[in-house]
């Protein structure tokens, strides 16, 4: 099968959805398909890239196109490399933002039609439009508003073959357009790299924040009262803040630390290897996020937890989701998330994390895919 995906940008650890694509395009390709990845707006650069670039080991097509090029001169690059490459499958990795600064990618959905005919096209849903919250400003009910109108308009105009996303929030959305959609859960952009297991410290409660951090109460609370179920178990505690910007973090260190009168044991880790970034992950025996627990499967920070076999604790609720809403379409990665700060929990949470890891795995994630697109060419034969 021949795939060529097209997303915002793919400058390597600077964008997400970037980087979700080059590794599920590097995975098919391992898996003897023909993937392709082409960046059609992508701010990181001045001129046009057209080569390869090795991801984890497998050479990989791309075509990189500068954000700063008028789209005219864009559209008619990507659709001389499509017509050159003949793919059978277009897959639309769908980020507003990535499309267009202020969120407002009007004519995405027209510009898609023109390069896309007579090929099936496949729409993965990252983000939709942005959330409304009680007293929010005119001008954010006003761009919601048009995220919707586009996302409904682009779904009318594309008609498309199959369209994933990772939450059933937005699978709820997405049918609410009238739009049939599949579930495909989010990998982790982190590798796991084996470590020996002596280097997990006993009796210590080694807490993690990965990346995302967020200073509410709910957060504080948790921490507060799992410390001291700690203290109870005769645990050290350990809070990690692993990778994220410098300032971001150390801010919140002396947040936390003024708050819990807690100065001894909270770390940041600041930039960490890829291979360093696993250990660290691997070490921690929780992992705390401040993503509301309706969003967590859109979370790469929290897949990676996952992914590295540690539960994660999601203390925020958003105020339009109820609290039992876990933001996963399987039983065993929400059986992953402690809710409540119990620490006789935990130890299910761990084992359950363990047993989950598998259906978050590059593979299992590459094969459904696969296996999704392959239902509907055999449908349509």
């Amino acid at each position: 099968m021949r795939i060529a995906f097209i997303c915002g940008s793919l400058q390597p650890g600077k964008d997400g959805v970037g980087d979700y694509t080059l590794r599920l395009a590097a995975e098919l390709n391992r898996m003897g398909h023909t993937a392709v990845a082409v960046a059609v707006h992508d701010a990181h650069l001045k001129e046009k890239v057209s080569g390869t670039v090795n991801t984890e080991g497998t050479v990989l097509q791309v075509l990189r196109l500068p954000a700063i090029w008028p789209s005219r001169k864009r559209l008619g690059h990507v659709e001389e490399w499509l017509d050159s490459f003949n793919p059978d499958w277009v897959s639309l990795q769908y980020v507003m933002y990535a499309f267009a600064p202020n969120g407002l990618p009007f004519l995405l959905g027209h510009n898609l039609r023109k390069i896309t005919q007579g090929k099936k096209l496949h729409i993965m849903f990252h983000e939709l439009w942005i959330g409304i919250d009680k007293g929010s400003f005119i001008k954010t009910y006003t761009i919601a508003a048009l995220q919707k109108f586009i996302i409904r308009s682009m779904l009318s105009l594309l008609n498309p073959d199959l369209v994933h996303t990772h939450l059933p929030a937005y699978k709820s959305m997405l049918e609410g357009l009238g739009q049939q959609v599949n579930s495909l859960p989010v990998f982790s952009n982190i590798g796991v790299v084996p470590i020996r297991t002596d280097s997990i410290k006993d009796k210590v409660l080694k807490i993690g924040f990965f990346s995302q951090v967020e200073f509410r109460q709910p957060i504080v609370l948790f921490l507060s009262q799992l410390m001291q179920q700690a203290l109870v178990h005769s645990l050290d505690v350990e809070v990690w803040l692993i990778g994220g910007t410098e300032g971001r973090m150390n801010s919140f260190k002396k947040q936390i630390e003024a708050s819990l009168e807690y100065k001894h044991k909270v770390s940041c880790t600041g930039f960490l290897s890829p291979e360093e970034l696993s250990g660290v992950l691997q070490s921690c025996t929780l992992g705390l996020t401040p993503v509301p627990r309706h969003g967590l499967g859109k979370s790469g920070s929290v897949a990676a937890f996952i992914a590295h076999g540690v539960p994660v604790a999601a203390p925020n609720v958003h105020i339009d989701f109820s609290s039992s809403e876990i933001g996963f379409f399987s039983d065993e990665l929400r059986s992953a998330v402690l809710l409540c700060p119990d620490y006789s929990s935990l130890k299910e949470a761990r084992t359950k994390a363990r047993q989950a890891k598998k259906e978050i795995e590059l593979t299992t994630v590459a094969n459904k895919f696969l296996s999704d697109l392959g239902e509907v060419k055999y449908a349509g034969a």
